[in-house]
C-alpha cells in the first residue's frame, strides 16, 4: 500500500514446486530486502518477481528485484545469512542458496530437493 504504483510484483508459481519443504517464512526476509534495497530508494519504484519451478526433481525458487542507479544504504547481511543457515539446517548440502547482482537487478536463487 505504501508504495502504490511504485511497486510491481509478479508471481510465477509452479504448483508442483509447492511440494518442496522449506523453512517457515523463508521468502519474507528476502522480499523485505528486495523492497528495502531495490524499490524504496528509487524515485520511480521497481519490480519484484517471485518465481518457482521444478527442474530435475528439485524446486527452484527465485526472487529478482530491480535495483536503482543510486545505491541504497548497505545492509549487514543478517537476513541472507539467516536464510542460508536455515536451509542448511533443513537440507544440509542438498540445498543451494545463491545471490548475484546482474546489471540492474539483484537475484536470489534457492534450490531444494522435492
Amino acid at each position: 500500500m505504501r508504495f502504490g504504483s511504485r511497486l510491481q510484483v509478479t508471481w510465477e508459481l509452479d504448483p508442483d514446486a509447492g511440494h518442496a519443504r522449506v523453512p517457515p517464512l523463508l521468502l519474507q526476509p528476502l522480499v523485505e530486502n528486495a523492497v528495502r534495497h531495490g524499490i524504496e530508494p528509487s524515485d520511480s519504484g521497481g519490480v519484484i518477481r517471485v518465481r518457482t519451478r521444478v527442474k530435475l526433481g528439485r524446486a527452484l525458487i527465485s526472487i529478482v528485484n530491480s535495483v536503482p542507479a543510486a545505491a541504497s544504504q548497505p545492509g549487514n547481511g543478517i537476513a541472507l545469512r539467516n536464510v542460508r543457515e536455515r536451509l542448511r539446517l533443513m537440507h544440509d548440502v542438498a540445498a543451494q542458496f545463491d545471490t548475484k547482482r546482474e546489471a540492474d537487478v539483484f537475484r536470489v536463487q534457492i534450490v531444494v530437493p522435492l
